[in-house]
């Protein structure tokens, strides 16, 4: 994966993106942005120009938000998951292992897999309940 696909993943989210919190972003797609975002705002801060480094902030907050609703879709989660973050240091760590989790396989409630993977629409639940596991006889044959 070369520095043009990092770049041209950031361009999708800023330009073609800009406000999208619906369907889901890949990891690539995601950490993508993260990088070449972390990297723009280190050059900015070398610059010392604070007033370029808060209109940066503030051109890509919606993107960043909405990357990070579209990335908790990917895992079959809600977006308003990204209020965690303002749990202090607790939120953050939180909200880096939903990002590093693998997307769900297949289609879920948010969306296409952006993988393209052909998997089931939604997962069997687990069962929660040793009648669930066993069927509602199993307890009387215990007796």
């Amino acid at each position: 994966m070369g520095v043009e696909s990092f770049v041209e993943a950031y361009k999708t989210v800023v330009f073609n993106k800009y406000a999208a919190f619906e369907g889901r972003a890949g990891r690539r797609e995601f950490w993508s942005f993260v990088l070449v975002n972390f990297v723009i705002g280190l050059v900015i801060s070398f610059t010392r120009l604070q007033a370029l480094s808060m209109l940066y902030s503030l051109a890509v907050l919606v993107p960043s938000l909405a990357v990070g609703a579209r990335r908790l879709h990917d895992t079959n989660r809600s977006g308003w998951l990204l209020l965690l973050g303002l749990i202090p240091v607790i939120g953050a760590i939180i909200l880096l292992v939903f990002a590093a989790q693998e997307g769900t396989k297949g289609s879920n409630k948010y969306g296409a897999d952006p993988a393209g993977g052909d998997g089931p629409v939604h997962a069997e639940p687990m069962p929660h309940s040793p009648e669930e596991t066993q069927g509602p006889d199993a307890g009387a044959a215990q007796m």
